[in-house]
């Protein structure tokens, strides 16, 4: 199976971030975003290797919305092996990479954080719900973890973001929400609040 995927280089002494696309989505969909985001930090976008729908996907859901675990691990795993084969190739530093995730691309991402051991400690997720019960959920120390929801949303309800919402802190991450009152769509103020929490978190530029 071919991996699509785009690398696009910028300033070393900056963390790259790691673009993970929501349903439907390429690996061209976030580049903007991470551009807007970290105007000048590597970026490093995957395509998701799932087709449901018609649509490319980081894993499969169930007839009722549900994930499939199955899917979703053995997904999870692919992933991962993939980006890290990325990172040695392209010389990127695993442990300062910045996850940006939108929807079924930070699910994964961040179910991922709390159930496997991973290098990263640091994400951006918009529109994020929790897949399940975790049990015994655990971030790497001192991770960062921002998060935006849509009050309107029609895909991620308030419990949905409530219970990542206690799953994070269970796993003693640092979380910062953002709150708008549209749907499950990306907005300029959502934008600006996630570029603005990453410049202050330190972690785009090490001093």
């Amino acid at each position: 199976m071919t991996l699509h995927y785009q690398f696009v280089d910028g300033d070393r002494a900056l963390a790259p971030l790691l673009l993970l696309h929501g349903n439907g989505g390429t690996e061209r969909d976030l580049l903007p975003i991470g551009r807007f985001i970290a105007p000048s930090a590597p970026q490093l976008s995957i395509r998701g290797r799932e087709i449901q729908a018609g649509e490319p996907r980081f894993f499969r859901d169930f007839a009722n919305g549900s994930a499939d675990f199955a899917n979703l691990t053995a997904e999870t795993t692919w992933l991962f092996d993939t980006v890290s084969r990325l990172t040695r190739k392209y010389q990127l530093n695993a442990a300062r990479m910045i996850i940006v995730g939108y929807s079924n691309g930070g699910n994964l991402a961040i179910r991922a954080m709390m159930t496997r051991t991973l290098p990263f400690k640091t994400a951006l997720l918009f529109h994020p719900k929790t897949l399940g019960s975790v049990e015994q959920p655990k971030l790497a120390p001192h991770t960062l973890v921002w998060a935006s929801f849509g009050t309107a949303d029609p895909i991620v309800s308030s419990a949905a973001f409530a219970a990542l919402q206690g799953q994070i802190r269970a796993a003693r991450g640092a979380l910062t929400t953002f709150t708008h009152e549209e749907q499950h769509n990306l907005n300029l103020a959502e934008l600006r609040a996630a570029k603005q929490w990453l410049a202050d978190s330190g972690r785009l530029k090490e001093e």
